[in-house]
């Protein structure tokens, strides 16, 4: 006899191997040089919608049911990311790359994978879990950044006005503007910006990372002509990885499920 079951686990199971192995060669590429592949980030987007297709077919639960989790998987992945892809805090490969995830894992057929998976749990789009375990992550990254900053460059922070400098220990780090023009610091992007105003020099801070590749040419305009020294310190941000983020947000897919997140919703 014809077992649809046993066609959704190894769709299932097709999608999680395929989408670990593509978010860790696209996390590499990501990590060593910010560029992402584009040819397999179009394949992944192109697999993802085909084998959603298969998935929403063969998984046995209400079409309406089925069609509310895709509703939410993709204004999720696809809605909120393309607000982050237009502000220009990501570029057009992690939003492909979000898109594929939330066409792959909208369904909870995926939690039979899971390795902790307790009775109330296992309801929730994954690909919502994986992009909240992901942004966790991020922010605990910049927790961690911030006390560095604070405790080895306290003597910057202080000369910071105080509206930044409750904010930009989070974002980056201040790095000395000959370093930054020699490209010690290719993969990141300044967020404090020198202007010369009748003569003089004039700090601006802007919070967002993604920016143009003149920017460093312009300060090491700025060193040349003798406005900025050399063992002046300038803020800059990592242009951070996402890619990468969204592995470790699948790892912990696999490991956790929705379990927390459902733990503290129905918490009383």
């Amino acid at each position: 006899m014809f077992q649809w079951s046993s066609i959704v686990f190894y769709i299932e199971a097709l999608k999680i191997t395929v989408s670990i192995i593509v978010l860790l060669v696209l996390s590499i590429q990501d990590y060593r040089t910010r560029e992402l592949d584009a040819r397999i980030v179009y394949l992944y987007l192109a697999f993802s919608i085909c084998i959603s297709l298969a998935s929403f077919l063969i998984v046995e639960i209400p079409t309406l049911l089925k069609l509310f989790y895709y509703i939410v998987s993709l204004s999720t992945t696809g809605g909120l990311f393309f607000i982050l892809y237009k502000s220009g805090l990501i570029g057009d490969g992690d939003l492909y790359t979000t898109v594929s995830l939330g066409f792959l894992f909208p369904l909870p057929s995926t939690y039979q994978f899971t390795i902790y998976n307790p009775p109330g749990s296992g309801i929730l789009p994954p690909s919502i879990i994986i992009v909240l375990y992901g942004s966790i992550s991020v922010i605990i990254l910049m927790i961690v950044n911030a006390a560095f900053v604070l405790v080895k460059y306290k003597f910057i922070v202080a000369r910071t006005p105080l509206k930044y400098a409750v904010i930009l220990p989070f974002l980056g780090k201040p790095v000395r503007v000959s370093d930054y023009v020699e490209g010690k610091y290719r993969h990141y992007y300044p967020i404090q910006y020198y202007r010369v105003v009748n003569g003089e020099v004039v700090v601006e801070y802007k919070l967002v990372t993604r920016v143009l590749g003149e920017d460093g040419k312009d300060v090491s305009l700025l060193l040349e002509r003798g406005f900025v020294k050399p063992e002046d310190y300038i803020w800059v941000s990592p242009g951070i990885p996402f890619i990468l983020y969204l592995l470790v947000g699948f790892i912990l897919l696999l490991i956790l499920g929705d379990y927390p997140l459902i733990a503290i919703l129905t918490r009383k």
